[in-house]
């Protein structure tokens, strides 16, 4: 049983890992799909947020609180499984909001960031491009993006050409990056745009 399983992990985990780790294999086999699915449901709007890696996540942390669990079925299989799933997602869902909590801060560092990127960094010849604590912040804040618009907005934001002309790419850069994602100059406008009005929308939520 599940009850069997879950007193098998905290019975031997300090004492048997491999028994332990058979008795939490099992359990994973048992309730992972539930829980990956729970997962993808909450984190439909943030593509940022891995639903497989939280999964992983909540049964490892399920390993290590094993011997808390307490059981209230009263020997019932059915009311035991829902007990254990529900005990499941209550950990799954504390890990799923801390990640919501940090791709939130990483975005508002990324708005942060790009609110105050000087107009035209080119005229300071200290500094021809934007700082590099600037761009740390940046490159801090890209799990909310996929790989295509993160490339569009760091290479923009080292240019300091986020705003509505991004005027100051050179030329070939622009060239560049429309190659590389079959896009024509004002399809890369758009995505440009479309990928920082993303990055303040999950930040407003």
């Amino acid at each position: 049983s599940d009850l069997d399983l879950l007193c098998a992990i905290g019975l031997y985990a300090e004492v048997d890992v491999k028994e332990a780790n058979s008795a939490l294999g099992k359990l994973y086999e048992r309730h992972a799909r539930f829980v990956v699915n729970r997962l993808k449901t909450l984190a439909a709007s943030y593509p940022a947020i891995d639903p497989e890696q939280l999964t992983l996540d909540t049964f490892e942390k399920a390993f290590r609180h094993a011997g808390g669990f307490k059981d209230q079925s009263g020997n019932d299989a059915d009311r035991q499984r829902q007990q254990v799933r529900s005990w499941l997602m209550e950990i799954a869902t504390n890990l799923f909001h801390d990640e919501l909590r940090l791709v939130k801060n990483q975005v508002a560092l990324l708005t942060d960031a790009v609110e105050n990127l000087p107009e035209n960094p080119l005229d300071d010849e200290a500094a021809p491009y934007v700082k590099t604590s600037t761009l740390r912040k940046i490159d801090e804040a890209f799990v909310a993006l996929n790989e295509q618009d993160g490339d569009i907005i760091r290479t923009y934001a080292y240019y300091g050409a986020l705003g509505e002309d991004g005027g100051n790419v050179p030329s070939e850069v622009r060239d560049g990056l429309m190659r590389r994602y079959g896009l024509t100059a004002t399809a890369l406008r758009q995505r440009k745009k479309r990928a920082l009005d993303k990055l303040r929308a999950q930040e407003s939520r």
